[in-house]
């Protein structure tokens, strides 16, 4: 890869090194920010400071008990508003169901295809058959022909054939750095392990037997299998539940395929459910849904590709019927049109107390927004006032009963007393007057 990009593997370890410096830089820029001195003072000054202030809030909630909507108002609002008082575009659908379960579950199972499923199930096992080998490796290479390799194997195969011990003829023979030093040890492997002519000679051997010299691509092997762990076959009787199971399942499964492909040629063939039951052969029946909506339904259309179907233009439009959608594993469904309802403007009835609602907290917000005006108006004219007034002493950091909007309009003031702040809080609307600044 680095040679057909034109690289060194000692050039890409520099370029690795750069992308990191650049990364980490870029990492250390992103995560800072920069404070002016002046900035920076001042947000320590605030920090080491407590601020003791009086304040109330003119809480909305309370406010709406002595306000009143008119119905006039409610009316005009509504007249005035229609396009947010829209229901969502409706539609209901005919449609049929195909299902697995409903196929003739009486499939026979002859004893043909019986006999078959075991014999395939026995074939099957037997891939899963793991042989324990070792072998000695005579390289071919530039110090040995191939013809010095062969005779060198045959010796060494003669040697262990012999008795002699074939753990130590690997550790002296053998080629093969990886197993030499543990006697030429492969462990238990399944067919498909070695390379064709390994696992040809290996499987059909006996336990304990030494091969002749294999030929393959890295030289001569000498094989010795020394133990086979077949996996248990069940007896006939054994698999017969599970095997006529399967094959039940499998027949199943290709009549549905059919019977599906069947129900897409009828579908594009008939213009509505009604026609499709009529000229089916697939025992269909129609129901029909509710209505719903492209975001919500209930039985067939809780399902999203119902629902999009529904809401496609050849439905909706063309009223045509549905593609086949897959909506389980086993069950299929054709979608038509049954009833389309366009947005339409709801009713008053239905929305006057979410109108009244929204009157009241705009009005009680907005006398919220007078009051705290008119208040503060008049104390920065020096006039006396009459409220009911809280208490709050807190550093910037602190919490308390005054709003966190509040709070922060405080600390923003100058540190006069009397220095007056409003805000537009959770609740309403509120107003601080400043009592004192005291440095920590």
């Amino acid at each position: 890869v680095l040679r057909r990009n034109g690289m060194t593997p000692l050039g890409y370890r520099e370029i690795l090194a750069e992308q990191a410096l650049i990364s980490q830089i870029q990492l250390g820029t992103g995560l800072s920010d920069t404070a002016l001195p002046y900035e920076v003072e001042r947000q320590l000054a605030l920090e080491n400071e407590v601020r003791e202030f009086e304040f109330v809030t003119f809480d909305t909630d309370k406010l709406k008990q002595g306000i009143k909507v008119e119905t006039q108002e409610v009316e005009e609002y509504y007249n005035t508003n229609n396009d947010r008082f829209m229901t969502e575009e409706k539609v209901s659908v005919s449609y049929v169901v195909l299902s697995k379960s409903d196929i003739d579950s009486d499939i026979v199972v002859s004893d043909e295809e019986l006999a078959q499923a075991y014999d395939d199930y026995v074939a099957m096992q037997a891939e899963f058959e793991e042989r324990d080998a070792s072998h000695i490796l005579i390289e071919i290479n530039d110090e040995r022909t191939a013809a010095e390799a062969k005779v060198l194997a045959d010796q060494v195969a003669t040697k262990a054939k012999n008795g002699e011990s074939f753990t130590e003829l690997a550790k002296t023979y053998s080629d093969d750095v990886g197993s030499k030093n543990v006697g030429g040890d492969l462990g238990f492997n399944t067919r498909g392990g070695f390379v064709t002519e390994f696992d040809d000679a290996l499987f059909v051997m006996n336990k304990g037997e030494i091969s002749a010299p294999i030929e393959t691509e890295f030289g001569f092997h000498v094989i010795q299998l020394k133990d086979i762990r077949a996996p248990k076959i069940l007896s006939l009787a054994e698999k017969t539940a599970d095997l006529k199971a399967e094959l039940k399942a499998s027949q199943i499964d290709a009549l549905f395929a059919e019977q599906a492909e069947a129900l897409a040629a009828e579908a594009f063939e008939n213009d509505t459910i009604e026609n499709l039951v009529d000229n089916s052969n697939l025992s269909l029946k129609a129901q029909t849904s509710e209505l719903f909506t492209r975001q919500l339904g209930t039985g067939i259309a809780a399902n999203d590709k119902v629902r999009i179907a529904a809401f496609d233009e050849k439905v909706i439009a063309d009223r045509e019927l549905s593609e086949v959608i897959e909506i389980s594993n086993g069950e299929i469904v054709v979608v038509g049109l049954s009833q389309h309802k366009d947005p339409e403007v709801k009713s008053l009835a239905e929305v006057e107390q979410s109108i009244k609602a929204q009157l009241l907290s705009e009005k009680a917000l907005t006398l919220a927004a007078e009051k705290a005006s008119e208040l503060t108006a008049s104390l920065k004219a020096g006039d006396t006032v009459d409220v009911d007034w809280k208490k709050a002493e807190i550093t910037l950091e602190q919490s308390s009963d005054a709003p966190a909007e509040l709070t922060t309009a405080v600390f923003a003031l100058p540190k006069n007393k009397g220095e007056v702040a409003s805000a537009k809080v959770a609740s309403g609307h509120a107003v601080a007057r400043l009592v004192s600044v005291l440095a920590l």
